[in-house]
């Protein structure tokens, strides 16, 4: 939010951040990735993008942690629309 001067922020940047470490499988290229995101553009307001950005993480931490992410030749889709 400080590089938007805290006026809030884009949803896809917000959750390409917290699910960046989750983006690619295997050696890191990315021939494998694990999560894809599509949708229109969405401007979060201020007061919701830490709220939305802990949420995004503590959901991508326990995927992570109990399998709910693919395996290297799987992929899941996170689709909003």
């Amino acid at each position: 939010m400080a590089e938007s001067g805290w006026s809030g922020a884009d949803l896809r940047a917000v959750v390409e951040r917290e699910l960046a470490a989750y983006s690619a499988v295997g050696d890191g290229t990315e021939a494998g990735l694990a999560v894809s995101i599509d949708g229109p553009a969405v401007a979060l307001a201020p007061t919701a993008v830490q709220p939305l950005a802990m949420v995004l993480h503590e959901l991508a931490t326990n995927a992570a942690k109990h399998g709910g992410f693919p395996l290297p030749m799987g992929r899941s889709r996170c689709v909003g629309r």
